[in-house]
């Protein structure tokens, strides 16, 4: 009977550890493996030999080196069940001229699962408009083209895919995004002096234009490493006269590509624990308490066929 009793209890504990492992790879990983409501990343960019057009000196550099500093932080408060809400800040920087180039900061609502843009915060702002990613989803990235939010232009690009590199360790996939002449904003009252068009003032438009790379770990979705090559000109509207107000080539700096790296490595262990490890564990362990449960609630064949035989035996037995 103790027998018994111990292979039906292995045989229930089978059931739930194979029904758990289902429940975790089919409903809890999709709502686990989500954005953080709590996201926080820094991430800095350099570009050398850059050129742009110094404001306050109203005289451009050209050779110098320029950092961009890459905030992003998560509103917790703001969040929903679906949603998280994620203020970011970039500052571009000459250190050796101590002058901020541009500074923009945007905040965003995005879907806790695809990264897709939602609308949060201010109808007003035009970035909230709904479509577009400002990432690219949480692992299980494919070899297509995503459309990827920019946040100079306000805009999502197509990010084509296109081909496969190492970095630092990491084999990632690369995508490109090429972003055409933009104008931003009309800025009226400019010196006529600064495009060569002698006395008084004109109005121009501030045009953006960009060749975003980016090297991203299939596993997690983080990107690890990018280039952009980005210039912006100041365009008169009569198309005669042009002047570029910043052209640079930026490249992660090397301790921001390998925190990525290590970023990218831990999360997707974590994803791998809650979508492939954890599930395959508890299903082989389930698997095993049934075999098992099931071999001692039917009891040794040889003990049951001899206790037959001797109730057989017994019966037959001349009473004495």
């Amino acid at each position: 009977m103790m027998r018994r009793a111990l292979g039906i209890a292995l045989i229930a504990f089978g059931v739930f550890l194979i029904s758990f492992a289902a429940l975790l790879k089919f409903y809890a990983a999709p709502k686990l493996v989500t954005a953080p409501k709590n996201y926080y990343s820094k991430s800095t960019l350099q570009a050398e030999n850059a050129t742009y057009f110094d404001a306050r000196a109203l005289q451009p550099r050209t050779g110098v080196t320029l950092t961009t500093t890459i905030t992003t932080r998560g509103d917790v408060r703001a969040a929903k069940d679906d949603m998280v809400v994620y203020d970011t800040f970039v500052v571009v920087e000459d250190l050796a001229n101590q002058g901020t180039v541009d500074f923009r900061s945007l905040r965003t609502g995005i879907n806790r699962t695809d990264f897709t843009i939602l609308r949060c915060c201010t109808p007003q702002d035009s970035s909230h408009r709904p479509g577009g990613r400002l990432n690219w989803p949480i692992g299980g990235i494919e070899k297509t083209t995503y459309r990827i939010f920019d946040p100079v232009t306000r805009l999502d690009w197509p990010a084509v895919y296109s081909g496969e590199a190492e970095v630092n360790g990491v084999k990632t996939y690369r995508f490109v995004m090429r972003i055409t002449d933009t104008p931003l904003l009309q800025m009226p009252g400019l010196p006529g002096g600064m495009f060569g068009l002698g006395e008084g003032s004109v109005t121009a438009n501030r045009v953006y234009r960009s060749e975003n790379t980016y090297y991203v770990d299939p596993r997690s979705g983080i990107i690890v490493n990018q280039e952009q090559k980005t210039q912006t000109t100041l365009r008169t509207l009569d198309g005669r006269g042009q002047l570029v107000v910043a052209d640079m080539n930026l490249k992660s700096a090397p301790t921001t590509r390998q925190e990525a790296v290590d970023r990218a490595n831990s999360t997707a262990r974590e994803i791998s624990m809650v979508k492939t490890v954890g599930p395959l564990l508890l299903l082989l362990v389930g698997v095993a308490a049934l075999a098992g449960g099931l071999l001692l609630a039917a009891g040794p064949r040889g003990t049951r066929r001899r206790r037959i035989d001797d109730v057989d035996t017994a019966k037959a037995a001349p009473a004495r």
